[in-house]
């Protein structure tokens, strides 16, 4: 039956030509000696054989939008008429030369397919130089070592393309699979059709773009990329302070900590995001319009695709590519910094609780407010940004705040080794514990939750403790079953309420196996005296 079909097809293509049109060569037809941008034969019918090297629905669902290639050039086919062309088709195509902006065309075509799944031509190889010129258009072409000014690609859209010989553009269009494709960083090769759209009909010999069909026109993707921690990302190298990824490109994955309508100073998008090992700065990475949203919404899950730089210090990730790999929020518990540590380079990023006595209370720099609150000894820096909404009037000497934020740094002159400081994000990031929980008459556990608990589950024991606070310090320390201190939360620590989180970690912040273990609080006053108190908390574990 197949075979019955080709020959009745070659006899109506026989009969076709010998009564309507002979048949040219693609050349021929696109042919433009006076160099104009405009083909001579304009206006005139014309029938050709070509094979389809981007069909029907690729570029336009409605009607017949198609190119095709013979051994001598390519051109575009249109008609009103849909008549599903598929790749690799051989097709007879009759219709008027004609010219759209700046694109040579057959328009009103009539197309008889031959044949189908031919053998495609090779793509031609071209430079961004040639591609910005009228030579070859309507051919599939091939350039290699470019890159592309965005790495997320949305529909609908031009972009700038470079390789070492200049510049062109390439056309994303709305209807193929690409939008939503994320570049390779790097330089890589790029197939498709080169394509002509000049919006200045006054100006024939411009417009000139690539246009590729499908995802797998790109030799490269972002995702080719290994996914690294952010932890290995944020790795210092010699210096101790500088990342030793400096300037390389790299893929990672992380929550929302720090959502970008709060860190974001103009249209240039700035944010924070976790893993389980670290945070980090992302800052002027393109992103799908339609989930800009999400990029608020602390605990949603984001890819990101950026070069590793540093900016006074703070190490970010940018210039890259950044979208949603999950919708479902699971919001990262903030890390108790310890008592009587100060902010680190290894912190760096990272979303922390911190629970002290205001020493300086705000003072205006910038667009937001500078305090310190003491942590024992050291001093810690607050910044309140004023797009937090955080109300800096009721911050005054000598009140005890508990402080939620993310540890940035802003420090201008080498080796970039300090100026580490909290940043608050939310009105409910700064809580008053000396107004709220006034100090206790005695020493006393107000609430030990959730107990047990599973740190594997993402779950963190909540201790709420109260004391005198007058001439009494306080130590918490947490035990195994041999009497080993595996823990310590408090260290003679000035008393008072506290709000403290423990996450299943000894003092080196390595995970502690499920079982029982003592907590045990001792408050000593003025005089000596000792109090003490202990409750056991149980690490669990899920079981399948």
């Amino acid at each position: 039956m197949n075979r019955r079909n080709t020959i009745l097809k070659l006899l109506l293509l026989v009969l076709f030509t010998s009564i309507n049109a002979q048949l040219v060569p693609i050349r021929w037809v696109i042919e433009d000696a006076d160099r104009n941008g405009k083909p001579d034969r304009r206006g005139q019918n014309v029938t050709v054989t070509g094979i389809v090297t981007a069909p029907d629905s690729i570029f336009d669902t409605r009607y017949t939008d198609i190119y095709i290639q013979d051994t001598s050039a390519g051109i575009n086919v249109f008609s009103y008429t849909l008549q599903n062309a598929d790749l690799g088709d051989s097709v007879l195509v009759n219709g008027r030369v004609d010219w759209y902006r700046g694109k040579t065309e057959i328009s009103s075509a009539r197309v008889t397919i031959l044949a189908k799944n031919r053998p495609l031509p090779s793509p031609r190889p071209i430079t961004c130089r040639q591609l910005d010129s009228e030579e070859y258009e309507g051919e599939l072409v091939i350039l290699s070592g470019v890159k592309i000014s965005n790495l997320f690609l949305n529909g609908n859209t031009n972009y700038n393309i470079e390789d070492t010989s200049g510049t062109s553009q390439v056309r994303i269009d709305a209807q193929t699979e690409i939008p939503g494709f994320i570049c390779f960083p790097d330089t890589f090769t790029i197939i498709g059709i080169k394509g002509q759209y000049t919006s200045d009909t006054t100006q024939p010999l411009t417009g000139y773009q690539l246009l590729p069909r499908y995802r797998s026109d790109f030799s490269a993707k972002a995702e080719d990329l290994p996914l690294l921690t952010i932890e290995e990302v944020q790795e210092p190298g010699a210096d101790g302070a500088t990342p030793k990824l400096i300037n390389q490109w790299t893929r990672v994955r992380g929550r929302v900590t720090g959502p970008a309508k709060i860190f974001s100073t103009s249209t240039i998008k700035s944010l924070y995001i976790q893993d389980a090992t670290q945070g980090i700065n992302i800052y002027n990475c393109t992103y799908p319009e339609a989930q800009a949203p999400f990029l608020d919404s602390l605990g949603i899950e984001l890819g990101v695709v950026g070069r590793v730089i540093e900016y006074n210090g703070l190490t970010e990730l940018s210039g890259g590519a950044m979208w949603v790999t999950d919708t479902i929020p699971v919001p990262v518990n903030p890390r108790l910094l310890p008592f009587n540590v100060p902010l680190t380079e290894a912190m760096e990023s990272n979303l922390l609780t911190v629970v002290g006595d205001i020493i300086s209370q705000p003072v205006r720099a910038g667009s937001g407010y500078n305090m310190v609150i003491k942590n024992g000894t050291p001093g810690i820096a607050i910044r309140i940004g004023d797009n937090t909404g955080i109300m800096t009037g009721w911050l005054t000497s000598g009140r005890r705040i508990r402080v939620t934020g993310i540890v940035g740094q802003y420090d201008y002159e080498e080796p970039y080794n300090s100026g580490y400081q909290l940043l608050p994000r939310l009105p409910e990031d700064i809580i008053d514990t000396s107004a709220a929980f006034p100090p206790a008459s005695k020493l006393q556990i107000d609430s030990v939750f959730p107990n047990p608990f599973a740190p594997k589950e993402g779950q963190v024991l909540t201790l709420q403790i109260n004391s005198p606070r007058t001439g009494y310090n306080l130590t918490v320390r947490i035990y195994d079953l041999k009497g080993r201190m595996v823990r310590e939360l408090l260290h003679r620590a000035p008393g008072g309420y506290y709000d403290l989180k423990w996450d299943g970690t000894n003092d080196l912040a390595q995970p502690l196996p499920a079982g029982i273990y003592l907590l045990n609080i001792q408050g000593v006053n003025e005089t000596g005296n000792i109090e003490s108190l202990t409750r056991p908390v149980v690490i669990a574990v899920r079981m399948n």
